[in-house]
């Protein structure tokens, strides 16, 4: 059969250009000059990919398929994507942000050893109290030498010139050094510095307050500007991947027309983002009208599909890095422009939506190419107990 010939999902037959240059022309994609020597040296679409992904450049790579590939494989792709990382944060899911907690200081942990040491800690007591027979015993040793080195007569001459010595100091003064010594450490305080009167510190705590005041009232000013409204992005999420979904299935005029109110709605969430890559495959910014036709300009569409493969890569939460996601979206991009990742079966078979339940698209990968690991397989590898989807290298030189 025509479906079993050996070139079938073996070349990118879903790209809209042979070249590299094709691509940078007719969709401006942007070249910088490390890319401009790629290309050169690779100039052919599948070439290029296959040297992007040989220097393990996924980001690059998306970023060219986010322009190469043909409009409708295009937003299947980063809809699959989008996907993937609802997956991902099904097993990790990202920890909400509280605006109250902007400026905030954070507590700062000293470490053990940086602690300071209780006053009636017995152990410290004890430790000091062996110090001191410690240095009592090391002395006596000293003097002991010192007497068998110079001998008694000299040794008690020296005692008895040092005993003249501190009398006469004594007498001048009062008290011998030793006592003069004694007497200033006892001056001294535990504590020198003067926490309650000091100048200096009252400085730093009135400034630690008027900073916490701007801080508190920097908050309230952002909570009345932006009100909370997270109940109603979750909303807008779910169905604006519910309307891409509709629009990749039936690309129609009303289902466009759908997909950029829809977006407009929340554009910084990624199901809206989507919508309005969907909106931008269309081909025309006013499909619903017969009469004019606006053309969507060159680039538009791939800008707007990188930026979402960029923006689902850096998302908090989720079981991926940076560099796993990118490599799983660059394998889902190259699946999508050989033909072998499609909506085609899943509308035939009247599957579920993949969002909805994902065991449907992950059979028909797996029946198709050993592309996706299923989240128990990867559980009894890893042996952690943690379910996650990731992507392995593809088996035609990627």
């Amino acid at each position: 059969m025509s479906d079993k010939l050996e070139w079938l999902n073996r070349h990118l037959v879903l790209l809209s250009g042979k070249t590299v240059q094709d691509i940078s022309r007719d969709s401006r994609y942007p070249l910088s000059s490390e890319l401009r020597r790629i290309a050169a040296e690779s100039p052919s679409c599948e070439d290029y990919l296959k040297a992007l992904y040989g220097q393990e450049r996924y980001k690059d790579v998306c970023s060219f398929l986010a322009f190469a590939l043909h409009r409708r494989a295009a937003v299947w792709w980063a809809y699959r994507c989008l996907v993937d990382l609802r997956e991902e944060l099904k097993l990790n899911p990202a920890k909400p942000r509280d605006i109250a907690d902007i400026g905030k200081p954070r507590e700062q942990t000293v470490p053990e050893w940086a602690m300071d040491v209780p006053d009636d800690d017995p152990d410290a007591e004890a430790e000091c109290e062996r110090l001191m027979n410690d240095i009592n015993k090391r002395a006596k040793d000293i003097d002991e030498l010192i007497n068998s080195t110079i001998g008694p007569e000299i040794y008690s001459d020296f005692k008895d010139a040092r005993d003249v010595a501190f009398e006469v100091f004594k007498e001048e003064y009062g008290m011998d050094p030793i006592e003069m010594i004694k007497e200033l450490v006892d001056k001294v305080p535990d504590d020198p510095i003067d926490y309650d009167n000091s100048p200096i510190f009252h400085a730093a705590d009135k400034l630690k307050a008027d900073i916490e005041k701007s801080r508190k009232e920097t908050v309230d000013l952002i909570k009345s500007v932006v009100p909370d409204d997270s109940e109603d992005k979750q909303k807008a999420a779910g169905s604006a991947i519910d309307i891409a979904y509709r629009y990749i299935l039936a690309p129609t005029a009303e289902n466009a027309q759908a997909c950029l109110d829809t977006g407009n709605t929340h554009p910084e969430l990624p199901e809206c983002m989507l919508c309005l890559a969907c909106f931008w495959s269309y081909g025309s910014l006013n499909p619903v009208s017969d009469d004019q036709v606006i053309r969507t300009p060159p680039g538009l569409l791939g800008n707007g599909l990188s930026g979402l493969i960029l923006k689902l890569s850096l998302h908090e939460g989720g079981v991926c890095k940076f560099k796993e996601r990118m490599k799983k979206y660059a394998d889902f991009g190259l699946k999508a422009a050989t033909g072998r990742s499609s909506w085609g079966e899943l509308a035939e078979r009247m599957c579920p939506p993949p969002h909805q339940d994902i065991r449907p698209l992950l059979e028909l990968e797996e029946d198709d190419s050993p592309a996706v690991q299923t989240a128990s397989e990867s559980a009894a590898e890893s042996g952690s107990g943690v379910e996650r989807f990731r992507a392995t290298p593809q088996d035609d030189g990627f």
